[in-house]
């Protein structure tokens, strides 16, 4: 039986609109996904860059309160999946969930982004907003043992009601580039950053840590993305750079494959994360990783197995790495082939899609 779902997620109209949340949603959306299950799109996707003021996003979360209500009232809904970020998109979606139980709804429930495993531990207000918004789901999704371990722990879940569901973006087109690749023996080696340019994420860190290697190794840096740091970004190109790093902005994900072509190198500094996109689109197209700690990220980045570890907010542990990175190639090479395989058996759509329908299947069933 295929049922009804109603699925609030990141479906923007404006094609220039990026982020974690609309790649995973395009990526489920394109697969057989849509086939298996009748679904309802909610679109919530909010500009965080420049951040609407409060008035602006309240009005915004109450209209699509109300078009979620008459959702469910006037459409035949078997089951709600709601992907949430942080802040007061995780408030608004606790007051989804809890709409959805006063219609009788089961709720599948999946926060992402590496607040909620950053903040839950480090404050009281964090725990009751978590608390609120997960209390009346029959599920929680889990993008890793991070948030599993909050869920079962701290909340209340059983086993069976806080499922990990792994990252889905190693498409087939990122393994295809990562199958024809022949990994990069040369010293001159090409670094790639792909995401928010924003403090929080390392970009600070990652323009250090090159301008002091690039004094010693004829290397080059892209970065892809945009965000509140990009004024910084644009002054350190201009007082620093050699013309050895080239900003790109956002671009379209076909546009970013070919950056996955020819990089050797990721960089991921972040000081927070759930279980980001980048991560595994570079593990599925042979680009290594070198990546902090944070979130979900060690379900898939082992350091010197599948990748290189590194310590939050430190330049100069990222430079000792990426220096590994270029001097020692058999760990770099041993640890690419290794994240492609790591990649290739765990972090495709095709697996994902069919554990979230397992998933609203058993909520309809048993509810």
């Amino acid at each position: 039986m295929i049922y009804k779902l109603l699925f609030v997620g990141a479906f923007p109209k404006d094609s220039k609109i990026f982020g974690g949340n609309v790649t995973a949603c395009n990526v489920l959306m394109k697969s057989d996904f849509a086939k298996k299950v009748d679904v309802i799109k909610l679109d919530t996707t909010q500009s965080a860059h420049p951040l609407p003021n409060f008035f602006i996003r309240l009005s915004n979360a109450l209209k699509r309160l109300n078009l979620f209500y008459k959702s469910l009232k006037y459409e035949k809904v078997d089951c709600v999946l709601i992907f949430a970020a942080w802040g007061l998109s995780i408030f608004e979606k606790g007051v989804m969930a809890r709409i959805a139980f006063s219609f009788n709804k089961p709720v599948l429930f999946f926060p992402r982004g590496g607040h909620l495993v950053e903040n839950y531990h480090r404050s009281f207000f964090s725990q009751l907003l978590t608390k609120f918004a997960l209390r009346k789901c029959t599920k929680v999704l889990c993008q890793g043992e991070a948030t599993k371990k909050i869920c079962s722990e701290y909340l209340g879940f059983k086993e069976e009601e806080c499922p990990i569901v792994r990252n889905w973006t190693a498409t087939e087109d990122l393994l295809e580039i990562g199958k024809n690749k022949e990994i990069n023996k040369k010293k001159s080696l090409n670094f790639l950053f792909v995401g928010w340019l924003d403090f929080e994420k390392g970009i600070r860190e990652t323009l250090q840590a090159f301008k002091k290697l690039s004094s010693l190794y004829p290397i080059s840096l892209d970065l892809i993305g945009d965000g509140n740091s990009k004024q910084y970004v644009e002054s350190f190109i201009n007082n620093h750079s050699n013309n050895n790093i080239f900003s790109h902005g956002w671009m379209e994900s076909e546009k970013v494959n070919e950056f996955y072509k020819k990089a050797d190198v990721l960089l991921l500094p972040s000081w927070l994360e759930g279980f980001p996109n980048v991560i595994v689109e570079s593990m599925a197209s042979k680009v290594f990783v070198i990546s902090t700690k944070v979130g979900n990220i060690s379900d898939a980045i082992t350091h010197e197995q599948t990748g290189f570890i590194i310590k939050k907010r430190d330049s100069m542990d990222l430079f000792y790495r990426m220096k590994d990175s270029i001097e020692n190639f058999k760990i770099r090479e041993t640890c690419t082939n290794n994240a492609y395989k790591f990649a290739q058996d765990n972090f495709s759509v095709k697996i994902a899609s069919k554990t979230i329908i397992k998933h609203i299947n058993q909520s309809v069933e048993n509810k």
